[in-house]
């Protein structure tokens, strides 16, 4: 593809539903970015497929945001506190902090930490500018890209509104180390009702689902597996080829 891409942006999510952490560099396994989405809250009163404890329920947890403890150059967020809405920093495992988040909720629940991830597809999300520019033009609004929090913005001269959605069924690989990852575009990314969250104030907006639906089938940013493991640079230039 005769397309000029820059990974532009990096990011993991330790907690489920809580915000994101801005990396420069990152491993990645098979199970996707290191940190990314090991730790979620469920609830403990119900037997469903999806004990997961979301802002669907709680909108506010969007504000929680982790801070992660950068000694000895560790970025990936393994080891963090949680700032909740107010300020005050918390152990995530501590009973404090549950009671922090459940004060508005009447249903029991408990965190866990998953090794291989919490992801509800596969592992890794990838967006590009270009389609968050185009969100903005349909809306009229500023659309911050933490609402569908990806793992990987793309930056690219692609003419293309939505050029993630034609590199499904290809390989992408950043940068030309020996260590690069590379990854395989499965599928795109269907939408639920978080998206409408404000990541900055947990504020609904319908217009940003809404346009999705209408403009996109429900469709936004596309998911990625793991090909190869390796590294990420934010910087990295990218090349995609098809399988």
């Amino acid at each position: 593809m005769n397309q000029n891409i820059t990974l532009s942006g990096l990011h993991i999510y330790p907690v489920k539903s809580m915000q994101g952490i801005s990396l420069k560099h990152s491993a990645c396994s098979w199970n996707g970015l290191k940190g990314d989405r090991k730790f979620a809250f469920i609830h403990t009163d119900t037997d469903s497929d999806f004990p997961w404890l979301t802002a669907r329920q709680i909108p506010e947890m969007v504000l929680f945001r982790p801070v992660p403890d950068i000694s000895h150059g560790r970025q990936e967020g393994q080891n963090f506190t949680i700032e909740t809405p107010t300020g005050e920093r918390l152990p995530l495992k501590s009973d404090k902090l549950k009671d922090e988040l459940l004060k508005k909720y009447d249903r029991p629940a408990r965190l866990i930490q998953i090794g291989r991830g919490t992801h509800d597809c596969m592992p890794v999300s990838i967006i590009t500018k270009n389609a968050i520019r185009t969100l903005e033009e349909e809306t009229g609004q500023s659309v911050d890209p933490a609402r569908f929090r990806p793992n990987i913005i793309l930056d690219t001269d692609s003419d293309d509104h939505f050029p993630e959605q034609k590199w499904l069924d290809h390989l992408i690989t950043f940068g030309d180390r020996p260590d690069s990852a590379v990854l395989h575009i499965n599928y795109p990314a269907k939408r639920c009702s978080i998206v409408n969250l404000n990541p900055k104030s947990a504020r609904k907006n319908p217009d940003i689902l809404k346009s999705v639906v209408e403009k996109m089938d429900g469709c936004f940013s596309v998911y990625a597996s793991v090909h190869k493991e390796g590294t990420f640079r934010v910087g990295d230039k990218v090349s995609i080829k098809k399988i």
